[in-house]
């Protein structure tokens, strides 16, 4: 598949830990990217530019864990407990 642009639109990929999808955007820019980890699966969002701003997937305990980051990187990390 191929935006107007003529950018892939989906990338698919297999590694060591599983399969993984990649969703560009017009720009060709993967912007959501599904995928297996060595803990379980994982999402992640990136914006317009390609930079990832949002994380979510499982951490070494099986516990859920979600990440969230500015354009530059910095942010915080949500994880269940007390």
């Amino acid at each position: 598949m191929t935006h107007s642009s003529g950018e892939s639109g989906v990338t698919i990929g297999v590694d060591e830990q599983g399969g993984s999808r990649g969703l560009h955007n017009a720009s060709g820019e993967i912007t959501t990217f599904i995928t297996n980890t060595e803990y379980g699966g994982g999402v992640s969002i990136a914006n317009k530019t390609g930079e990832e701003i949002i994380h979510i997937g499982a951490d070494k305990y099986g516990n859920g864990r979600v990440r969230a980051y500015n354009r530059k990187g910095k942010g915080r990390t949500l994880q269940p407990g007390p």
